[in-house]
């Protein structure tokens, strides 16, 4: 069915853009239903880059990222978290 297709697709790219957003510490102006749509494509390839400088980073630990994510956790929980244990 292709509506339950598409709720799919949205549904996986709103946890994409989270990871992104919370590795990059900032919330990119995408929008995961205008993608899909095929619209705003520049936003888009915006997307995709920061998630391609995520991948190739080496300081970023990867396992608690997506830990901190797949429990819905926001941005600054992350990062809070990351500054506080280097004091």
């Amino acid at each position: 069915n292709f509506k339950d297709s598409k709720t799919v697709k949205i549904s996986f790219l709103n946890k994409f853009i989270h990871l992104v957003n919370v590795a990059n510490g900032f919330a990119l102006d995408v929008n995961s239903t205008k993608i899909v749509a095929g619209l705003e494509p520049l936003h888009t390839n915006i997307l995709l880059v920061k998630f391609g400088r995520t991948a190739q980073d080496n300081k970023i630990d990867r396992e608690s990222l997506i830990r901190h994510c797949l429990n819905g956790l926001g941005i600054e929980e992350f990062w809070e978290k990351k500054v506080g244990s280097k004091t």
